[in-house]
């Protein structure tokens, strides 16, 4: 996976800073969690990087990039069980998919143009009613970024930053679009709070959505009923700073992670409103980064990088408060960016040394 798929050198992170943007091998990690076996079939994703993996219902549905004729193109596939994938038809020439999820039934993806020496630019807005067949939708918006969705019955909301306030030299706004149905959407208005500021991750939670992002270098927290007003925490104590990569409701809780500084951190919030830290300095999570979380009806499972070790990172927890590091995991990664559930299967992305996709997939009963 090569460094501009984290999110087109991760997008999350651009955000937050506003910044421009293997051997088939069970691993028992104990009380880490369950054990890890690495797809070897992965020639469905020659030449290609995955950004981001979500499930369609019975299976998955991964989204990124393959060059093709020395340019990116946006590329998809599915898989019934996270074993084997079939790359999908889809025509969107210098376009990388980020980042992909649902409304009701069907799946929205929201994808990037990208530039000959890799920086991607702007968001588009696609959707499918069950992942193989793709549309895109609506106008392509050039100064904003998206980098997280989240859907509800209102349909699904996506955030990101707004360049258009001339940056770099002025600071990003908010970003936050809604559609009720994923084909047709709208701009949700900036409200206050919501300008010299960016989100980074957005779940279902509190009044209906609850957002994580930055003011300068502090986290800020906003909630919305809809996806169409947002409104700025009065109180977002326990926040600090850092930069949140994802967020997922997890039971009656609210479960974000990311980075503060050079270590992994971990939010947990009841509200939305008011948050808890992961402890400081925390060993497992030290000197890493946790990129994307996936929740099963029991734990936390948490993927990331561990860059004292340059290897890929996976780590479970119980309350999102404490967090276990696995230990040596199959498939050679260096770094793993995105994770997800779909019935009992676990499935995550990262990238091998060599720039290749690592798949590891996992079985739980929890």
């Amino acid at each position: 996976m090569e460094r501009t798929s984290r999110h087109a050198q991760r997008a999350r992170s651009l955000v937050a800073a506003l910044g421009v943007a293997v051997a088939a091998a069970g691993c028992s990690s104990g009380s880490a969690g369950p054990a890890w076996t690495a797809i070897t079939d992965r020639s469905a994703f020659a030449a290609g990087t995955v950004h981001d993996v979500t499930s369609n219902g019975t299976g998955f549905v991964a989204v990124g990039s393959v060059i093709a004729d020395g340019a990116p193109k946006g590329a998809i596939w599915t898989s019934p069980d996270g074993g084997s994938w079939m790359a999908q038809a889809v025509d969107a020439p210098n376009e990388t998919f980020l980042h992909v999820g649902h409304v009701g039934t069907a799946l929205v993806a929201i994808s990037s143009q990208c530039a000959g020496g890799g920086e991607c630019v702007g968001s588009s807005f696609w959707s499918s009613p069950d992942g193989t067949t793709w549309t895109e939708q609506g106008d392509y918006q050039d100064m904003s970024y998206l980098v997280a969705l989240a859907n509800g019955p209102f349909g699904v909301a996506v955030v990101g930053a707004d360049w258009s306030t001339g940056y770099p030299q002025n600071p990003a706004d908010v970003a936050a679009y809604v559609s009720a149905d994923g084909t047709t959407w709208t701009r949700s208005p900036n409200g206050a709070g919501m300008t010299a500021a960016t989100m980074g991750a957005v779940a279902t939670g509190g009044p209906g959505l609850v957002a994580l992002g930055n003011t300068g270098p502090n986290l800020t927290a906003w909630s919305s009923p809809d996806g169409r007003t947002w409104t700025t925490a009065t109180s977002s104590s326990g926040l600090g700073s850092g930069e949140v990569r994802q967020m997922v409701q997890f039971g009656t809780r609210l479960i974000a992670v990311g980075r503060d500084g050079q270590d992994a951190v971990a939010w947990v919030s009841s509200d939305g409103t008011t948050w808890t830290r992961s402890a400081s300095g925390a060993s497992p999570l030290q000197a890493s980064v946790m990129e994307g979380v996936a929740s099963t009806a029991s734990m936390l499972v948490a993927v990331g990088q561990d860059h004292a070790a340059g290897v890929g990172a996976i780590w479970t927890s119980t309350d999102g408060a404490t967090w276990t590091k696995a230990g040596s995991l199959p498939g050679g990664s260096v770094d793993l960016g995105t994770v997800a559930l779909s019935g009992t299967t676990l499935v995550a992305f990262g990238r091998a040394g060599d720039g290749s996709v690592v798949i590891l997939r996992a079985e739980t009963h929890a």
